[in-house]
């Protein structure tokens, strides 16, 4: 399978450990959703993937660490949501990302310390990040100040160490 034309949702399979199947998808037609997947711990599957036409979700995996296998994604359109990955590390794997058309939002990711692969991301509406328990307050206002945000931004509550 190399693109799907509708929605692909992926969730709460506990015992899912890997994506490696869907390694020839290149786009999605709709929506990407992957919530509570709690044996995941990347995203490596998706090495081909460039485009998702509608939101991007990544919410509520326990054990997911990067997701440097979106590295090769260029465009999202509805949104880019990454919400409540409490192993989450960094969003290295979103440095091809050019621009997503809608919002995008990165809260409660709780070892997260760098957001550096968002540098230079064009957001045609709003930008939220936030609660992130691992995060540098001054990294992530230095890297939301690389991207071009056309609505509100909110980067606010980030708590980690800034050493």
């Amino acid at each position: 399978v190399t693109y799907v034309v509708g929605t692909l949702h992926i969730a709460s399979n506990q015992a899912l450990e890997s994506i490696q199947g869907l390694s020839s998808l290149e786009g999605v037609g709709g929506s990407l959703t992957m919530d509570a997947n709690n044996s995941l711990a990347n995203v490596d599957g998706f090495v081909l993937l460039r485009s998702v036409s509608g939101a991007l979700t990544v919410s509520n995996h326990l054990q997911l660490v990067d997701v440097d296998g979106l590295a090769a994604l260029e465009t999202v359109g509805f949104g880019l949501f990454l919400i409540d990955n409490p192993a989450l590390e960094h969003l290295n794997g979103l440095a091809t990302l050019g621009a997503v058309a809608g919002s995008a939002v990165f809260e409660r990711n709780n070892v997260m310390n760098s957001v550096a692969g968002l540098t230079g991301l064009q957001l045609q509406n709003n930008l939220q990040l936030r609660f992130n328990d691992g995060l540098c307050q001054s990294h992530a206002e230095q890297v939301a100040s690389t991207m071009h945000v056309g609505g509100s931004s909110d980067v606010s509550s980030n708590s980690g160490s800034c050493q």
